[in-house]
């Protein structure tokens, strides 16, 4: 079937936004890879229209509402030019109008305020946390929120009147979040993040796997959808509700999503390890925040990687945890000094 240009330019066009607003379902996912190999023609569309969509500075809906506030004035004329540049313009040019739409508003927004008013300049609020080997911790920060750090852990913290996001470089967290509808809360871990108004959940940043797990309240996760090992500007949701947890990797869509027991959540806070499809990884990386030696992984274990157990253990007793690895997975444990213990595959 014969395709016109401008045709392609609408289909590229449309599932760069469907991807985008996060609302994209399994099927959609899969027809667009279709699509995608359809023609080489198809794929240079998406990268133009990925690439206008950049250009000006990633406009969503929502940027367009907040020239609308307070009272609403704009937001009718940017839907009816919103309306009729898309059918009538390819997407770049329609970006370009839309774009110089929003400045406009922006400006007779601030005129018409007064500008005698001085503009409003917002509080930032930033601090840094971290743990040491085998210790807990538990902060309050600036909003009230609560937050409990697991052994060697890190994060750093940024808030202002808009926004509060805090950043796992390392370790775990368990936080109980303040509810604060002008300002939902971010935590980010790698290339994941949850979005939360007031809610109670874990986050784990283990290396290469992340694990979000719902005490209470709900969570949305986001990340970007990765097709064939790339990431694209689309976004890949997951909705949790209670006893919900989430799993993926570094540079792959999430791949896991099921039920946990809630109280085992975060259960590293009252002595305890438990595991729910955990990987050799996960096990080595709590390994190396409580014990005093070094727990090294040897050799390719991309034969192991996809193997997950269920299982606990004493938070105070890491040498059985240590010795229990061979009877998990396919490993081989060598103490090589008081200071070092490897790791390999059999």
């Amino acid at each position: 079937m014969q395709v016109d240009k401008l045709e392609r330019k609408t289909q590229a066009y449309e599932w760069h936004m469907l991807l985008l607003s996060g609302d994209a379902s399994k099927q959609d996912k899969e027809e667009f890879k279709q699509w995608l190999a359809e023609s080489p023609l198809n794929e240079d569309e998406y990268n133009r229209a990925q690439t206008a969509w950049s250009a000006f500075g990633n406009i969503e809906y929502t940027d367009l509402e907040v020239v609308a506030k307070p009272d609403g004035r704009f937001k009718h004329a940017i839907d009816a030019i919103s309306f009729f540049l898309k059918p009538i313009l390819n997407p770049p040019i329609a970006m370009a109008a839309l774009a110089l739409v929003v400045i406009v508003a922006a400006l007779f927004s601030y005129l018409s305020n007064g500008i005698s008013e001085q503009p409003h300049i917002a509080e930032i609020q930033t601090a840094a946390f971290h743990t040491n080997l085998a210790e807990t911790k538990s902060l309050t920060l600036f909003d009230g929120s609560v937050v409990t750090l697991d052994a060697l852990s890190k994060i750093s913290v940024r808030m202002d009147d808009k926004t509060r996001k805090i950043f796992l470089t390392q370790g775990a967290l368990v936080i109980k979040a303040a509810s604060d509808a002008e300002r939902p809360m971010s935590i980010f871990a790698d290339d994941v993040y949850a979005t939360v108004i007031g809610t109670a959940f874990e986050m784990r940043n283990n290396g290469d796997v992340v694990r979000i797990a719902v005490v209470e309240g709900k969570v949305k996760v986001s990340k970007p959808y990765y097709i064939d090992g790339k990431a694209s500007s689309a976004i890949d949701t997951k909705y949790l509700e209670v006893g919900d947890y989430v799993v993926t990797q570094k540079h792959t869509n999430i791949e896991t999503q099921g039920k946990i027991e809630v109280d085992s959540i975060g259960s590293w806070r009252h002595g305890r390890l438990e595991y729910e499809g955990a990987t050799i990884r996960e096990f080595v990386a709590d390994l190396n925040r409580y014990s005093g030696k070094s727990v090294l992984m040897k050799g390719d274990f991309s034969n192991i990687d996809n193997i997950t157990v269920t299982a606990f253990f004493d938070r105070s007793d890491i040498e059985t945890m240590v010795n229990a690895l061979p009877s998990m997975f396919p490993v081989v444990i060598e103490v090589d000094s008081d200071r070092e213990i490897r790791v390999s595959p059999k």
